[in-house]
């Protein structure tokens, strides 16, 4: 269901867990409509799905903030 909320709460959950010194990786598995990486300004940077199929290693397909101890899993 779009415009539930499911994304703003995602990211203010990580943000949250984030401050509280907790190291999150946030995967966005919307796959109908994914924002994640959009809403956080590194859309078209990589997709978690090039693991899948071996193409890159997961290190290579996250955009982490050490300082925010937030790593993101854009899905596209």
């Amino acid at each position: 269901v779009g415009g539930a909320g499911k994304t703003t709460l995602s990211l203010c959950l990580a943000a949250w867990l984030g401050q509280q010194q907790h190291d999150v990786l946030l995967i966005d598995g919307n796959f109908t409509q994914p924002e994640i990486a959009e809403r956080l300004g590194i859309s078209g940077q990589t997709c978690w799905r090039k693991t899948v199929d071996g193409s890159l290693p997961w290190g290579e397909v996250t955009v982490a903030s050490v300082k925010d101890h937030l790593a993101v899993a854009p899905l596209a």
